[in-house]
C-alpha cells in the first residue's frame, strides 16, 4: 500500500495474510485458493498486501475454504479478521457528523 498505510489498512492485511499462511504451510498455493474463490492470484495478491479490499462475498468464501479445509481464521486482539475486513469495505457517509438528520436521507 506504500508509504501511507493506515494501521487499519496494516491490520487488516496482516490479518488476511495470516489467515491465508495456514493454507500455505500445509502445501496449498495462493493459486489454488484464488482458483477456489473464482477470483485472479492477482487480485488475491492485492487482497492480501493491502492494495485492494476484497468484496464480503469473497471474504465470506475465503473463510469457508478455509473452515472446510480445518484451518481456523486467526484473530487478533480479540477482534476477527472478518470484522477487520468489513470495518474497511463499509460505506462511510463523507457528511460531518454535525450534518443535520433531515438532510443526510
Amino acid at each position: 500500500m506504500g508509504g501511507s498505510e493506515t494501521p487499519v489498512a496494516a491490520a487488516y492485511a496482516a490479518a488476511l495474510r495470516e489467515a491465508v499462511a495456514g493454507f500455505t504451510a500445509a502445501g496449498g498455493t495462493q493459486k489454488a485458493m484464488a482458483d477456489a474463490l473464482h477470483v485472479s492470484a492477482a487480485a488475491l495478491s492485492r487482497y492480501l498486501s493491502g492494495d485492494r479490499i476484497a468484496p464480503r462475498e469473497t471474504l465470506r468464501a475465503m473463510q469457508a475454504f478455509l473452515a472446510a479445509r480445518g484451518l481456523p481464521c486467526p484473530s487478533r486482539s480479540g477482534r476477527s479478521w472478518m470484522r477487520c475486513a468489513a470495518r474497511r469495505t463499509s460505506p462511510v457517509d463523507p457528511r460531518p457528523s454535525n450534518w443535520p438528520s433531515s438532510k443526510r436521507n
